[in-house]
């Protein structure tokens, strides 16, 4: 859908979601390279201004946006979890009021390729600590936001239960994976929303154009060169998808007019047109 001949952007449409409900879950797909974190996790960080943000982030991508939360209101706590004594800190640091709001940022970059076991049980170790603090404190007035980056690499069964557990309570959910069909299915039946970037493999292309086939998609003349049709998804839409935009599927409802599932030509962000300056410092 387009509203007033502009293509809806998919943060702005999970955004105004997010206003209204308590529990938003949304997956980002894309191959390596299509700009999944710079173009929707980054910016969503970056546009969240009301929450306390935790962002599990293994390669260490955020720390130059420091400055830019903190501009917002928000405390800085970063953690990285190569040392023995993150979770302890963490315990610690939690054990003071916190006044303003928080952004808790997980980095593990030295680990992130060749220790998956130990890094997951790490991640839920230190959610599971986090979580106390959003029963006893956070949750009677901010509500959270959980980002998970380079999921994969550091996936688990375990995390299924805490996409159940986790709707229960204030906390949103929005992650990012190369692969969709890696996602258990526990975490996908807990996902609001599946935003598809462009995709490198072909299988994978036509197994998600098979699963949406019964889906009409608006289709915007950017894209294809004519007025705007309502045309089923292919795989090829999805290998040939421009950087600066995605599919996005919201994939729960009671299939009334203003509450059914669908599926939608979206844009994504820039991180630096954000920032309104270069993300990384150019050599």
């Amino acid at each position: 859908m387009t509203r007033l001949g502009k293509i809806e952007r998919a943060v702005e449409i999970i955004s105004e979601e997010l206003q209204e409900q308590k529990n938003v879950n949304t997956v980002v797909v894309g191959a390596n390279g299509v700009g999944k974190d710079f173009s929707f996790m980054i910016p969503n960080i970056l546009l969240e201004e009301s929450k306390n943000i935790v962002v599990i982030d293994p390669l260490d991508e955020l720390t130059n946006l420091y400055s830019f939360k903190e501009k917002q209101g928000y405390r800085i706590l970063k953690y990285t979890l190569e040392k023995e004594d993150a979770l302890q800190q963490l315990e610690k640091d939690l054990l003071i009021s916190i006044k303003e709001k928080v952004l808790i940022h997980v980095s593990f970059p030295n680990t992130f390729f060749d220790s998956k076991e130990r890094n997951s049980r790490l991640v839920l170790e230190f959610l599971r600590i986090v979580r106390g603090k959003q029963d006893v404190e956070w949750g009677k007035k901010n509500s959270l936001h959980l980002f998970l980056m380079e999921y994969e690499g550091y996936a688990s069964s375990h995390f299924n239960n805490t996409f159940e557990v986790w709707r229960g309570y204030k906390i949103s959910i929005t992650l990012s994976v190369q692969h969709v069909k890696s996602l258990e299915n526990g975490i996908l039946d807990n996902c609001h929303y599946v935003l598809y970037k462009r995709l490198k493999d072909r299988d994978t292309a036509e197994w998600i154009a098979h699963k949406l086939k019964n889906y009409q998609v608006d289709f915007p003349s950017k894209l294809l060169g004519t007025d705007l049709l309502f045309l089923p998804l292919t795989a090829d839409t999805l290998m040939k998808l421009p950087l600066g935009m995605g599919i996005l599927h919201k994939r729960y409802g009671d299939f009334t007019y203003e509450n059914h599932p669908w599926v939608k030509i979206v844009e994504t962000y820039n991180t630096e047109e954000i920032l309104g300056s270069p993300l990384y410092d150019k050599e």
